[in-house]
């Protein structure tokens, strides 16, 4: 509702992000060649093992997407802040009591205001995702090097693994709030986080679901439409994924400040 009602302000977002993800990301990164790695799959999976060979390809561009480097990774990065920052100010004026629509041109003169407290609290929570990648090493490690052979090991670490992955979400779910709040006027990096915390007290199991449920749906919807044309139009199913992403992007923001709101 929130994006069909601010359609024109979202249409000239998307596009100028699409503009600037396609000069600087797409021109200087490798585009994954799904018709060459299709036909790579199909021989060595046989002609019954297309739909593992789709979802795999589906897989591949996921981390294609996630895994930018070089000069690519740095134009991704810095394109992510300038939008978000957009749009989380943008997203401000359309939940401000006025009944202003929200300016395109506003958004990026004064919503890059912020940015080096936005970052400062994106570094946290980068602190914060340590476990996770932690575990998710330690757990690959143990099982591909054969260290953990029993079933009883196995389920040992894989215990840890995911006592790991909840302590990242516990942390993350009022965390992800303080990239809102500390683009408030007058705002630091460490009084937002403590906004945050304070924003999801006795209620962050309730959030936490919320925030998990995100990305489930999410994947879904990329599932749903890029794995069709992964099946049958390979051609076209790297754009699909491009466009999609451009079109998630201002969904995510919308969504993540939409249950901001609601917690206030």
């Amino acid at each position: 509702k929130t994006i069909v009602a601010n359609k024109r302000f979202y249409i000239l977002v998307i596009l100028t992000y699409g503009l600037c993800s396609y000069l600087f990301i797409r021109s200087s990164s490798s585009v994954v060649d799904v018709v060459g790695l299709k036909d790579t799959y199909r021989s060595i999976l046989g002609q019954s093992g297309g739909l593992a060979s789709n979802v795999a390809l589906f897989g591949v561009l996921l981390g294609s997407g996630a895994s930018s480097a070089g000069t690519a990774g740095m134009y991704q990065i810095i394109l992510g802040l300038v939008f978000s920052l957009a749009l989380i100010f943008g997203l401000r004026q359309i939940y401000s009591d006025s009944n202003d629509k929200p300016s395109y041109k506003k958004s990026f003169y004064e919503g890059m205001a912020p940015l080096i407290p936005f970052i400062l609290v994106l570094i946290i929570i980068g602190l914060q995702l340590l476990p996770l990648s932690i575990g998710s090493s330690l757990y690959s490690t143990v099982v591909t090097s054969g260290i953990a052979v029993t079933t009883l090991e196995k389920t040992i670490w894989l215990i840890m693994l995911i006592l790991l992955c909840l302590l990242t979400l516990y942390m993350i779910t009022s965390s992800i709030f303080a990239l809102y709040i500390v683009t408030l006027p007058e705002m630091t990096p460490m009084k937002a986080l403590r906004s945050a915390r304070e924003l999801v007290r006795y209620r962050r199991w309730t959030v936490m679901r919320k925030v998990i449920a995100l990305p489930i749906f999410l994947l879904l919807i990329f599932g749903l439409i890029v794995i069709p044309f992964i099946a049958f139009l390979p051609r076209f199913a790297e754009i699909a994924f491009f466009l999609l992403t451009l079109l998630i992007f201002p969904f995510v923001h919308t969504y993540v400040y939409g249950l901001y709101r609601k917690l206030l």
